[in-house]
């Protein structure tokens, strides 16, 4: 950018948004070649640009969260396609809404991946009075759609959210529900200068897991780089099968918001069987054993 501004202040972002690839690729190249620290596999690889060849998924795992894209919401009785992100518009920092529509993962040398989320974003320009927000719930207008040139989000920087109908303002406005998930907890990230202690450190403060008892498969997803992969038990790590993801959605009956917070989460009943399956294995040992 500052290079930019000694040429001229005319349409910088556009100017730097055009040039910057070509900028960062030979800058690397110097850096490399000079050997210089600041040249890390991980910038070198992003430098280079990605394989041309990539990856589409309609699903993927998420910091513990499950992702579907809207396509495949279409046909599900469950939704996990909206999404929140925080963004830049016009220099004020908002919220924008949309729905996923496809995961696109890219590989680097270096055996480095970036994953993508391609969204559809509804235009919620607060001038154009297309949300709505009494303090309680927060409305949205989802006939009008902006930033169609700029779709493309990092998978980290999603959250996810829920649609509902509207049923005061019609069709056109959706309510937007943030729900906090069962059995995912922010935990912050703790740093310590004491090697040893690094060692101790809860794995949950860098990485979020989801464990899928019946098969023994932990998913794994770095907030850092973002690399899907799961892990079977004592087994190599191996790239995520993102097709065959567990459905957690949440379920949403003739659009009850009540139904929706109240639907028990598929996890949770698994759980809650095999504690139940224990309890009566244990019951009939007793009474096997009072008979005896």
């Amino acid at each position: 950018m500052e290079q930019l501004e000694k040429e001229t202040n005319d349409n910088l972002f556009q100017r730097q948004k055009q040039l910057f690839p070509k900028w960062f690729a030979n800058h690397m190249k110097i850096l490399r070649h000079q050997g210089s620290p600041e040249a890390i596999d991980e910038l070198y690889s992003l430098a280079s640009r990605p394989d041309r060849r990539v990856s589409l998924y309609h699903s993927c795992v998420v910091n513990g969260i499950q992702f579907h894209t809207k396509d495949r919401d279409d046909r599900h009785t469950t939704q996990n396609s909206g999404v929140l992100v925080l963004g830049d518009h016009y220099e004020d920092m908002i919220d924008f809404y949309g729905v996923l529509l496809n995961v696109v993962v890219l590989d680097y040398i270096f055996n480095n991946q970036v994953v993508l989320f391609k969204c559809e974003w509804f235009d919620t320009d607060p001038n154009k009075k297309r949300l709505q927000d009494d303090g309680v719930l927060r409305c949205i207008n989802v006939d009008n759609k902006w930033y169609e040139e700029d779709p493309y989000v990092l998978a980290s920087q999603a959250q996810q959210i829920f649609y509902v109908n509207d049923p005061k303002l019609g069709s056109s406005w959706k309510v937007v529900q943030k729900v906090l998930h069962r059995h995912i907890f922010d935990v912050p990230e703790q740093t310590t200068t004491n090697d040893s202690e690094n060692d101790n450190e809860d794995p949950t403060t860098e990485e979020a897991y989801q464990e899928n008892d019946s098969t023994d498969i932990v998913w794994s997803v770095n907030q850092d780089c973002n690399v899907l992969q799961y892990q079977r038990a004592y087994g190599d790590p191996s790239y995520i099968d993102i097709e065959n993801v567990v459905d957690h959605g949440r379920r949403f009956e003739n659009d009850d918001l009540t139904a929706f917070i109240n639907d028990q989460d598929e996890t949770l009943v698994d759980y809650c069987s095999e504690d139940n399956e224990n309890s009566d294995e244990e019951d009939h040992d007793s009474d096997s054993d009072s008979d005896s």
